[in-house]
């Protein structure tokens, strides 16, 4: 399988003695981890790929009507999602009330999404240490106290919180601190792009017609929008 915990970073060093079957459930830790990063992506994929049409449409209306302010901080947000940077950016306040209050819901679904994988990754930590902690009785059992000690010791340095291989700006520190860095062990939610146990239909956050902006029928600026914008 090669090297265990290629996905995390600062795991302590696997005890020598255990053999390929007490490996297993350290391998199938592995998997789950896996599992749940490449869920993620695709969550986020998924979500970034509507919100950015969302925005497009958005600086489709504010060409439209020439708000420059507005579709220079679209431009912006539209270059950031695209390279997959989740930060709140100060330039979002020149945009108008309803793509601000579309960054904010997208925000909520950035902080559910981070919170099922925490809770996933969580899960499966939870049932490895119960299964090391079956075999570290096995061996006091069995009078192998001093293999048994090191695998106490092993699964104390395991249990702490591993230091994820940063794959995106996600977690990185921005104006949002509060979402991008939510409690620890969060309760498990469910996101509007999972698709078990069975698909059902999934909502639209960035619907056209919920901020406005259906067709191509562009209304006037009223005199506050135009000293706005």
């Amino acid at each position: 399988m090669g090297q265990l915990f290629s996905v995390v970073e600062g795991q302590p060093d696997i005890p020598d003695f255990l053999s390929e079957e007490q490996l297993e459930p350290l391998k199938k830790y592995e998997i789950a981890l896996t599992a749940n990063e490449e869920k993620h992506i695709g969550y986020m994929s998924k979500l970034n790929d509507k919100y950015s049409d969302a925005l497009g449409v958005a600086k489709e209306r504010m060409v439209k009507i020439g708000a420059v302010r507005a579709i220079n901080a679209l431009e912006g947000e539209i270059g950031r999602i695209k390279a997959n940077d989740t930060r709140k950016s100060k330039d979002i306040e020149a945009a108008p009330d309803y793509v601000r209050k579309m960054r904010s819901q997208y925000d909520q679904f950035v902080f559910r999404v981070n919170n099922l994988k925490r809770s996933r990754d969580g899960e499966a930590l939870y049932a490895t240490d119960r299964s090391l902690a079956e075999l570290q009785l096995e061996l006091t059992k069995s009078d192998q106290l001093e293999k048994a000690l090191k695998l106490r010791q092993y699964r104390e340095e395991f249990k702490r919180p591993p230091k994820p291989k940063e794959s995106s700006p996600i977690n990185r520190e921005d104006d949002n601190k509060e979402e991008i860095n939510p409690p620890e062990d969060p309760e498990p939610v469910d996101v509007p792009f999972e698709p078990e146990p069975e698909p059902e239909p999934e909502p639209e956050p960035f619907s056209r017609g919920e901020y406005g902006f259906n067709g191509d029928i562009v209304r006037p600026m009223t005199s506050e929008e135009m000293d706005k914008y």
